[in-house]
């Protein structure tokens, strides 16, 4: 018994320790699956080491690339097994299928698009003071519209950008303390916060993600004991842990080189990394342990993180891209390639 602890927490544990005990070898087998996927994730993070420097190029061809992994995944990854699965599971009536598939692709999308209504910025300020150790710029918009007010400009920033040279000597002001200048600054800080704010929501996507691939790996080694053929549920276990492992691969350098590019320090970078790997041993430890439950949900679960991913492709990322920088979709089309 454990102190401190509620009765359900202990329940719960005692449920997930009887489970892992009778299922031994299976727990080995899953331990083995999955610790090679997290590890194809960590080498992805790695690269960050060789394309070690930080700038705004790398940064939009890492997105880009981002881009078409989270692509790729999403469709062959995610919900092509996601229909093979529901159309094998006999309980499941086949006419319902494509709705449930649909209902968790729906869901995930509105998952991430309340996670970026709900996010508050402050939230995200904090979060990267605690990743890169800087303080996120705070906007005095105020001030700065009350300046402007005073001025009687009623155009818009960049109508005001180009007017700078007239406004400055309309108020008597130094070139330093000219107001589009901190106008200028503004929208530079503004961009920076909204560029950390997808990057955020990327890493969200991926990690959703990989939770129903651990999951999967999880079922298929937890079903080797009751299958009746073990040594093609084991090939079969096996074959699903190097995919999902080599498709790791892409993902993981895909949260790491973004984080590099804005900024962030490369040991930092690869450690956030490979922490989204780490997701799927947790998946694949209850996918182990109740196989019966999570064969139930994982079909929902896959759609439910292609829906999360496809959003976060089309909604925040590809908004990002510069139109007049067509190296970027290159970059798109070698990630999916490579995904």
């Amino acid at each position: 018994m454990l102190r401190d602890q509620s009765p359900f927490i202990q329940c719960l544990l005692g449920i997930l320790l009887n489970q892992i005990y009778l299922k031994n070898n299976d727990c080995y087998y899953f331990f083995s699956g999955t610790g090679f996927t997290w590890f194809v994730t960590a080498a992805g993070a790695a690269l960050v080491f060789i394309f070690h420097s930080a700038n705004q190029k790398l940064l939009d061809y890492s997105l880009g690339f981002g881009a078409g992994v989270m692509t790729a995944a999403s469709f062959w990854s995610l919900l092509e097994p996601a229909f093979k699965i529901s159309y094998e599971q006999s309980y499941i009536n086949s006419q319902l299928n494509f709705v449930l598939i649909i209902i968790g692709f729906l869901l995930g999308a509105l998952f991430v698009y309340m996670a970026d209504l709900l996010l508050p910025s402050i939230t995200s300020n904090q979060l990267f003071q605690f990743v890169s150790n800087k303080k996120t710029p705070e906007l005095k918009l105020k001030n700065h519209q009350d300046k402007l007010s005073n001025l009687k400009i009623h155009s818009s920033v960049r109508s005001r950008l180009k007017r700078n040279e007239d406004l400055t000597k309309q108020a008597h002001l130094p070139v330093g303390d000219s107001p589009i200048e901190e106008i200028k600054e503004i929208t530079i800080k503004t961009d920076e916060r909204t560029k950390w704010h997808r990057l955020l929501l990327l890493i969200i996507a991926v990690t959703v993600h990989n939770f129903p691939e651990g999951m999967a790996v999880g079922v298929a080694f937890g079903s080797i004991s009751s299958a009746n053929n073990a040594t093609l549920a084991f090939n079969h276990a096996r074959n699903l842990a190097v995919g999902i492992g080599i498709q790791n691969f892409p993902e993981g350098l895909a949260i790491s080189l973004p984080l590099r590019s804005f900024g962030i320090g490369c040991f930092k970078a690869f450690w956030y990394g490979q922490l989204s790997g780490l997701v799927e041993i947790v998946a694949g430890l209850i996918g182990v342990c109740f196989v019966q439950l999570a064969n139930c949900l994982l079909p929902f679960a896959l759609s439910f993180a292609a829906g999360a991913m496809l959003f976060v492709v089309f909604n925040e990322i590809i908004p990002e891209i510069n139109p007049q920088n067509r190296t970027i979709s290159s970059w798109c089309v070698i990630g999916m390639y490579i995904s």
